[in-house]
């Protein structure tokens, strides 16, 4: 199973989803073209631990993060109540957040 999880000013969500199956697949794909459409970064993280910016989508990674630009979370207004799940360890998203932030520089 692979995951897409999508960081923004109110946590994340997670849509998972199997990339041996075509209909997951393409509605996978059609996440991420809109959310970088509109304006998100995504990064994957490797084999290696280390995470990298992509533009286009790899069905073949295993989690994609998706967030974006701090500047323009900064200015959304935040809810008064969430109904999202707290990551199970958001520290690691922080991890991804951060290394692709270096690669963006």
């Amino acid at each position: 199973m692979a995951v897409q999880i999508v960081m923004d000013q109110t946590g994340d969500s997670r849509h998972a989803f199997d990339p041996q199956n075509s209909e997951a697949l393409a509605e996978a794909e059609w996440r991420f073209d809109r959310l970088t459409a509109l304006g998100y970064t995504a990064a994957v993280l490797t084999v290696a631990g280390e995470s990298g910016r992509i533009t286009t989508f790899d069905a073949a990674a295993e989690e994609t993060l998706f967030f974006s630009y701090i500047e323009r979370v900064s200015k959304l207004p935040l809810p008064r109540e969430t109904t999202r799940q707290p990551s199970e360890d958001p520290a690691r998203h922080w991890r991804y957040a951060r290394a692709t932030i270096r690669c963006l520089r």
